[in-house]
């Protein structure tokens, strides 16, 4: 029987809390339908726990808005009186999903409130195991994205750094070559000079003949 669902309208939503009474029901409210980690971790949870009710929710495509921020995970246990908020994550990761989905089953459980939990759905090694290669997983990739940012920055000054240093050599080159042009000029100036005075000794001595 299938346990997961995708819910566009507040109307079926509704519908679906009051037709499961007594049972677990997970929330999972997303911006988009992209493949996330969570998502994903959503899905192979609800595979592993099918007297559990999974409903996916998609802020874009749901007919009602929400007062809470998203993603958003809710958990639920209804009875026939109320609809009772067991507990939420906001911005969850798979590892914080799981470790919150045991604890309220736990819980459940030694209460005697639920008993039609599959029986060793948490106690299963390699689930364990898979939970810890994904929250290492994460952590790496988030440490991949913070020396990306870092490799950027250093990559931004350095390109800064050269520039500064092209426009410092354009600007001596500038200096330099004003320079010579002023030094050109003196150096016409005081040959103009040496000649009037050797043109005004030639007249002088012409006179005097």
């Amino acid at each position: 029987m299938k346990n997961i669902y995708k819910v566009i309208d507040n109307d079926s939503f509704e519908d679906i809390m009051k037709d499961n009474i007594h049972k677990l029901i997970i929330i999972l409210y997303v911006k988009s339908n992209n493949k996330t980690n969570i998502k994903k971790c959503f899905i192979d949870l609800s595979k592993k726990n099918s007297k559990c009710l999974f409903l996916f929710i998609n802020e874009k495509e749901f007919d009602t808005s929400f007062d809470f921020n998203i993603p958003t995970i809710h958990f639920y246990f209804n009875t026939t009186k109320s609809k009772q908020l067991l507990a939420t994550i906001e911005n969850p990761t798979c590892s914080d999903f799981t470790k919150t989905f045991k604890k309220i089953i736990n819980e459940l459980s030694q209460k005697k409130i639920i008993s039609n939990v599959d029986n060793n759905s948490f106690e299963d090694k390699k689930d364990s195991e898979n939970d810890q290669e994904l929250e290492k997983k994460e952590e790496i990739l988030q440490k991949l994205r913070e020396l990306q940012k870092q490799q950027e920055v250093q990559h931004l000054m350095k390109i800064k750094h050269l520039k500064e240093q092209a426009e410092g050599i354009l600007n001596e080159e500038d200096k330099q070559t004003e320079e010579d042009k002023q030094t050109e000029v003196i150096e016409e100036y005081k040959l103009d000079e040496d000649n009037n005075e050797n043109k005004q000794k030639d007249d002088e001595d012409k006179q005097n003949e």
